[in-house]
């Protein structure tokens, strides 16, 4: 009987002890994936955007389900990644081809082993991540704008991760650089996109080798649809250089925003509201916009056609359907044949 207490007493106890909240480690992605080395931890990291309510939604779950946390918080080290930190961003570059929110589940060696896409129920992300912790590629169904699905998108992603940092080593030598392009040309052989493509440029130029690197680079910047154009911008103009060492960011056109955050105020529920912002052509030759497109499918888009001209101005229409009630915030991309190819509009506002 005293035997059976003191069972009881240690559950008691253990249940008490047991996290409340999964530990979700500060700073940038590098510092995570030493700590998770070091720790010899799974790292969970998570891409999400402004603007984007399922990003918000799954968050939430994961930083509050105490189901999770207690499953995991002795295995696992979460991390919130993001674009606008600087040391973050080369990380994300590989995997601007994946919507949002997207987690990439990495061994404590820094080996991508599974990527979970959407705003996926909590015991999914617990049995996925139990899994991994065997240290096996998990294959199962992510969405991705790659051809290469599954297992071989995430062999390609490890190699691509593999040859970066190879590459943007300072001290990297020629035969480091060298693996690092035998590595891209197995990548390059499987599916070509930008971001691999740009990263055999880069190889070939640190090499010394203008001309298979200006051969690459005039490559990358045939890949110009909306996304390329929205998410490669600073990169694809580093390939001009490449491509044309007379380029400067200036000989283009550069498109200046009236503002970079409209405020609707408050709008009616159900109601179609429209917002005009102007922009100004301040380069150098004519200015075209290619593609509008939002955080959500709450918004409609309409810009000129035409090609605006050094000097001129024109405006771009946003009409955003206020379908729920409560604050919005929302992001919108506008790309062109700028130097500044992608400049982003936050607009917010409250419906009642």
């Amino acid at each position: 009987m005293q035997q059976r207490w003191w069972i009881i007493l240690l559950i008691l106890l253990q249940m008490s002890c047991a996290p409340e909240k999964p530990v979700f480690l500060k700073g940038n992605l590098q510092q995570a994936f030493i700590t998770a080395a070091r720790e010899n931890k799974l790292l969970f990291v998570i891409h999400t955007a402004d603007g984007c309510p399922p990003c918000d939604d799954f968050m939430r779950k994961i930083t509050t389900d105490k189901t999770l946390a207690k499953e995991l918080s002795d295995k696992v080290l979460f991390i919130k990644a993001s674009k606008n930190k600087p040391d973050d961003q080369a990380f994300l570059y590989s995997f601007y081809s994946m919507a949002t929110p997207s987690s990439y589940l990495f061994s404590p060696d820094g080996r991508l082993l599974t990527i979970i896409t959407g705003d996926a129920p909590v015991n999914y992300v617990i049995s996925c991540t139990e899994s991994c912790l065997s240290g096996k590629t998990i294959r199962h169904e992510f969405d991705t704008r790659l051809q290469t699905k599954q297992g071989q998108a995430i062999q390609l992603f490890n190699r691509i991760l593999k040859a970066q940092d190879m590459i943007m080593q300072t001290t990297a030598d020629k035969s480091t650089l060298q693996v690092a392009l035998n590595i891209l040309d197995t990548t390059l052989q499987k599916e070509a996109f930008f971001y691999n493509t740009y990263l055999a440029a880069k190889a070939y130029y640190k090499l010394g080798d203008t001309a298979h690197a200006k051969e690459l680079a005039v490559k990358a910047l045939e890949f110009k649809n909306s996304m390329d154009l929205a998410l490669y911008a600073p990169l694809r103009n580093e390939m001009k250089f490449t491509a044309d060492n007379s380029y400067t960011a200036d000989s283009d056109a550069f498109i200046t925003l009236s503002e970079t955050a409209h405020q609707y105020g408050t709008v009616a529920t159900g109601s179609y509201t429209v917002a005009n912002v102007r922009f100004r052509n301040s380069g150098k030759k004519p200015l075209l916009i290619h593609q509008m497109v939002g955080s959500c499918d709450c918004m409609t888009f309409s810009w000129p056609k035409e090609p605006v001209l050094p000097g001129r101005e024109d405006s771009v229409k946003i009409t955003y359907h206020a379908r729920e009630e409560g604050e919005f915030s929302k992001m919108v991309f506008v790309s062109s044949n700028a130097s500044n190819a992608q400049v982003q509009i936050n607009v917010k506002g409250l419906a009642e």
